[in-house]
């Protein structure tokens, strides 16, 4: 009997496995559609393209954009609610002002940390969407990384 090529499985295999990611992400399915956005930019099993990479990231980015857009997910919410009280800082309002004046004043990193907390309503500053996407703009303005 004749013995299999070396790795001939495994490549068979491999291809099996593009082939099932591939129908998935045709189906829309957002784990496939990254998984074969992966394979494309490294080339594995795939030719290497990133244009094509690049259209199956963006869908998925599409999707997670529009939920965001319909306001902060529900799982954030939780992960905010089982936080310990023990655990929660609050810093007292003359702290906040002086944060919200350093990050008015051009600081990108302080702009960014006091939009993610109004963002999540953290450490004393209430949860305000659109202060939230003030101060990250601001940062994201300044180039912050």
């Amino acid at each position: 009997a004749a013995r299999p090529a070396p790795g001939g499985e495994l490549r068979r295999r491999e291809a099996l496995a593009v082939l099932h990611l591939y129908a998935a992400s045709t189906a829309g399915h957002p784990g496939a559609l990254m998984a074969m956005g992966y394979r494309h930019m490294h080339g594995y099993g795939v030719p290497q393209a990133c244009t094509t990479a690049a259209l199956n990231y963006i869908d998925v980015a599409k999707r997670i954009a529009g939920v965001y857009s319909e306001g902060m997910p529900q799982a954030v919410e939780l992960v905010r609610l089982n936080l310990h009280q023990k655990d929660r800082k609050v810093i007292s309002s003359s702290e906040m002002n002086l944060f919200v004046q350093i990050a008015t004043s051009g600081d990108t990193t302080v702009a960014a940390a006091i939009g993610k907390r109004y963002l999540l309503g953290l450490e004393g500053f209430r949860q305000d969407y659109h202060k939230a996407k003030h101060y990250l703009r601001l940062a994201a303005s300044r180039s912050h990384p």
